[in-house]
Formats: structure tokens, C-alpha cells, sequence
């Protein structure tokens, strides 16, 4: 009788712990997947904004053809999308035929400023600024991981 007792009682105690494997199991599995996603979101958004971000839109024009003697214009957009005040500390270019103006050098968290693009092709007094032609906009900031932006403007230039 006392054998009968004790195998009833280690059964009980077997389907006790089978029972309860899958549960442990699958508040484990919960906690990891929380644990993960967690680590995830705060990661991701850290890196994104932490610091000041330049991002330019777009980051390139096209002027299309564009005859000797006219100038044009265009505008980017220059936007801070870090969590810290963006300066801009120059604007400089490829060539003298493009000029380049940024409306505010200092750029709060979430907003923007016009960067004003001009191109004349007859500043030169020659024909150096003729045909397909690719100009450069260099933009300088305090972005620690982008110092320098680049945007380039494309024209194809004609004389009538």
C-alpha cells in the first residue's frame, strides 16, 4: 500500500511540472519578446534624434536646358531632424556661377530654412559654362555625423 501511494503521489507531481512547462515557457517567450522590442524602439529613436541632423530635400535639381545670358533659381530644403539646434556653418560651391544662400543659419529641432540656389552660366564671360553641366553646393554644419552636405544642381546650357 505504501508503493501505491508514493507512485500515485510522484504521477501527480510529473503531470504537475508538465503542466506547468509550457506556461514558464510562454511567459518567458512574452518577457524576451518585450525585452526586445523595447531595446528596439529606444535605440532606433535615439539614433535618429540625438544631436543635430541635416537632411537636405532634394538633393539634387535639374534646371533643364537653360540658355547662355539667363539665371536661374531654385530652392532646397534644409531641416533639422535631431534633437538639438542645427547651425550652419558655410555654404560654399563648385564654381563661381552658382551662388548659394541659406535663409537661417541656426535651425531648431524640427524645423527648416530655404537654402537659395542661383546659377548664372554667363559670369564667366566665355563659353566655360556651355552644354551639360553638374555644380556643387556644399553645405558645413555642427551635424557631428554629417559636417558636409552635398546638393548639386545639373543645367544643359545653349547660346541661341
Amino acid at each position: 500500500m505504501n508503493q501505491i501511494t508514493k507512485e500515485s503521489k510522484d504521477s501527480r507531481i510529473q503531470e504537475q511540472g508538465v503542466s506547468k512547462k509550457p506556461i514558464i515557457i510562454f511567459i518567458l517567450i512574452v518577457v524576451v519578446v518585450f525585452a526586445i522590442a523595447v531595446v528596439f524602439k529606444y535605440s532606433t529613436t535615439e539614433d535618429v534624434l540625438v544631436g543635430p541632423r541635416i537632411e537636405v530635400e532634394p538633393n539634387t535639381f535639374d534646371f533643364g536646358r537653360v540658355k547662355y545670358g539667363d539665371v536661374v533659381k531654385t530652392n532646397f530644403i534644409v531641416k533639422n531632424i535631431g534633437s538639438e539646434t542645427l547651425e550652419i556653418k558655410s555654404v560654399t560651391t563648385s564654381c563661381g556661377c552658382t551662388k548659394g544662400e541659406i535663409v537661417s543659419k541656426v535651425i531648431e529641432s524640427g524645423e527648416s530654412s530655404d537654402l537659395k540656389v542661383s546659377f548664372d552660366p554667363a559670369v564667366h564671360k566665355d563659353d566655360s559654362d556651355m552644354g551639360l553641366l553638374t555644380r556643387t553646393i556644399y553645405i558645413k554644419s555642427n551635424d557631428l555625423d554629417n559636417e558636409e552636405v552635398e546638393v548639386t544642381i545639373t543645367a544643359d546650357v545653349y547660346k541661341p
